[in-house]
């Protein structure tokens, strides 16, 4: 399947550069730990926003990939030898930055053989949670070629949010990312998953993909218990990288073909469960719609969620050591297809999403974990 450029459809976005002193502030401090970032090797548009904002995206296990993916403009070659003094750096670099939450990501080094530089990056997320420890800490992934040892050592230094990235549709992987399966990444967020971390994945729109495929692959993640989704839309970073479909529009989001096409995230109206404390679950239903390129459900108060454990007893064990420190915890049961289920715990109720994000700032700083503000489910 063959991914052609439509030149009649929509325009290319006008992006204005500019930077001040935040943006030269990001770029002395990795350039001082001699780091590098996506932002730079990717050659992102966005980077005079972020880094102007004193944000980037980190990049280890050097700047040279052993993959060649269409959409990439990372440099493609025989890697440098592992630097092993990188996580120190890179921590060094993020408490520089005074940053609470920092997105590390690498290049994929299918050269490593032994490990494909998993060692390399848990020793970056223990570096950064020992000299940071209020920072949280976001990992985007290769897939480690699906070796589960290697994912394993990642998950053992427990990152805040885990990533990996389907990047595309599964129709047109093969052409965008010709070295990786799309299978593999489904099975590297469901690892992620049943592993008990906070998973994300994230999708490029203007590639050839239709809105119902679109659909679909959110769905699909969704599945698999992924519990965030990010859209973006693709630019082509030089004339040598796959063209551009179509620039796709905001409002695209919420027309009546996606509105129409909602996702069910699997949860069951009947989640009761006569083994559990009448007090600590609760029955939810939601429905999920598709909107601004993101997941949210229908109603109008929120809540924060703190984890989601496989086993019941283990959130209830969790749930009760937050209600003995006077949170008003509980927790949501969540069947999903094939009768998988999970707990997740919770804490509040909030009228709005700002004073349930200001709520759960204090509170990951109070626990020490990542929180997230979601919204409530509906009480049947």
């Amino acid at each position: 399947m063959e991914i052609t450029a439509k030149r009649t459809i929509s325009k290319k976005p006008k992006i204005r550069l500019q930077y001040g002193e935040d943006y030269k502030f990001v770029q002395e401090v990795v350039s001082t730990n001699k780091l590098n970032t996506v932002c730079e090797e990717a050659r992102c548009p966005n980077i005079y926003e972020c880094w102007g904002r004193g944000t980037a995206t980190i990049m280890i296990l050097g700047n040279t990939c052993t993959r060649s993916c269409g959409f990439c403009s990372v440099n493609t070659g025989k890697p440098q030898v592992l630097d092993e003094m990188e996580p120190v750096r890179t921590a060094m670099a993020v408490k520089k930055m005074n940053l609470s939450h920092v997105v590390i990501t690498s290049v994929d080094r299918d050269d490593l053989k032994g490990d494909y530089g998993s060692k390399i990056w848990a020793e970056t997320i223990k570096q950064i949670h020992h000299h940071v420890p209020e920072c949280t800490v976001e990992v985007l992934t290769p897939d480690f070629q699906g070796f589960k040892p290697a994912l394993e050592t990642v998950f053992e230094a427990a990152p805040e949010i885990f990533s990996h990235n389907v990047e595309c549709i599964e129709r047109i992987s093969r052409q965008v990312r010709a070295q990786s399966v799309w299978s593999r990444s489904l099975d590297v967020l469901k690892q992620s998953v049943d592993y008990g971390l906070l998973t994300k994945t994230s999708m490029m729109v203007g590639l050839g993909e239709s809105k119902s495929e679109v659909v679909e692959t959110m769905k699909e993640v969704v599945d698999l218990g992924v519990e965030i989704f990010t859209i973006g839309q693709y630019l082509q970073p030089t004339k040598n990288h796959l063209p551009v479909n179509r620039y796709v529009e905001d409002e695209e989001f919420e027309d009546e073909e996606f509105e129409n096409n909602e996702i069910d995230d699997g949860e069951n109206d009947d989640v009761s469960d006569d083994s559990a404390p009448t007090e600590l679950v609760k029955k939810a239903t939601v429905t999920h719609v598709l909107k601004s390129a993101s997941i949210a459900a229908k109603t109008d108060r929120y809540t924060i969620q703190i984890t989601s454990k496989r086993f019941l007893k283990d959130a209830q064990q969790f749930s009760q050591n937050m209600i003995s420190k006077g949170y008003d915890a509980y927790i949501q049961k969540a069947a999903f297809d094939g009768n998988e289920v999970w707990y997740r715990v919770r804490v509040g109720s909030y009228d709005t999403y700002n004073s349930a994000k200001l709520a759960a700032d204090v509170l990951s700083r109070e626990i020490g974990m990542a929180t997230w503000v979601d919204f409530v489910r509906k009480v049947q």
